[in-house]
């Protein structure tokens, strides 16, 4: 969705700004930066070319964090940590060293549990379930990649654990890599990419299994 409107916004904003078309090739990605006082236009262009609102085609899930608190020992990383992220939202946790974000991201996603407090996925208070049975993937900040594995095996890895058909991991993982623009690098190990470029494989890793909640530490 996102690129289809991409495409046709630079293709016909000579309609918003009475500019010529913007020509590229097709295998090359153009993001434009739209001005501020231009986004209302911007909403009626979408309107008028029928483009459904991209939130109402994503897979996502609203997330609810009630009062979660945690402690190690006597030290209290969480208290009482409470607020929601809609569907489609971009939520960014910020603070200082140790004040508990990856704590917090480590509890959403199952990984650790909290003393008190309750995480919702659209409702339903996931704490009981393990890291597997939960919707969500996380981005880890040392992006934890298989050494020995090749970029295409890392990212096929989610889906050998799933035992879906090779045909498909083949098809869906040349899409990821095309996404995060990897295509020639699939056969190279970690240690012979760039540390923007290793980032993009654990990206294209944790997307593959269509997450509804995805997290990035």
């Amino acid at each position: 969705m996102l690129k289809i409107f991409i495409k046709k916004y630079l293709q016909n904003r000579h309609q918003l700004y009475g500019r010529k078309p913007l020509k590229y090739p097709e295998n090359r990605q153009f993001f434009y930066k739209i001005p501020i006082d231009n986004l209302a236009n911007l909403t009626q262009f979408l309107t008028k070319q029928n483009i459904v609102e991209a939130r109402t085609t994503l897979n996502g899930s609203d997330v609810t964090i009630e009062n979660v608190s945690k402690n190690f020992g006597t030290f209290k990383a969480l208290e009482n940590v409470g607020f929601t992220i809609k569907k489609g939202e971009f939520f960014s946790l910020l603070g200082p060293s140790g004040c508990g974000k990856t704590t917090l991201l480590r509890i959403i996603a199952g990984f650790d549990f909290p003393d008190k407090g309750v995480v919702l996925f659209d409702g339903e208070n996931v704490v009981p379930l393990a890291a597997n049975q939960r919707q969500s993937n996380t981005v880890f900040q040392n992006y934890a990649l298989f050494p020995h594995l090749s970029v295409y095996e890392n990212v096929a890895f989610p889906l050998r654990l799933r035992k879906v058909d090779k045909n498909i991991i083949d098809e869906k993982v040349k899409e990821y890599l095309h996404m995060v623009q990897l295509d020639a690098h699939m056969n190279k190990k970690p240690n012979q990419l760039s540390g923007g470029q290793r980032q993009r494989v654990a990206i294209a890793r944790a997307l593959i299994n269509e997450p509804k909640v995805l997290l990035l530490d």
